[in-house]
């Protein structure tokens, strides 16, 4: 399944950075965030430690109901990067 990293501009710089020195390949964990005031289902993205940025809305509710059922803790592979730009 494919999701998009969000949030990174709203993290220190610190993890900012860590962001962008992932790679194709790089492991990162996926943390349920079920205290986030915008989103119940929030999933956050944390490379070494730094909370680099959230699953997508649209994606981290699926995430989130196969980590309840099945009791899991999510990791992912980095499989592409792509700069997005934007306003």
């Amino acid at each position: 399944m494919f999701a998009e990293l969000r949030g990174t501009n709203f993290r220190p710089v610190e993890c900012q950075m860590q962001a962008r020195e992932l790679i194709e390949g790089s492991y990162v964990e996926l943390r349920r965030d079920p205290g986030n005031k915008h989103d119940a289902n929030a999933i956050g993205v944390w490379s070494k430690d730094l909370m680099i940025g959230y699953v997508a809305k649209e994606i981290a509710a699926k995430f989130t109901l196969a980590a309840e059922l099945f009791d899991l803790n999510l990791c992912a592979v980095i499989e592409q990067i792509a700069l997005v730009l934007g306003l």
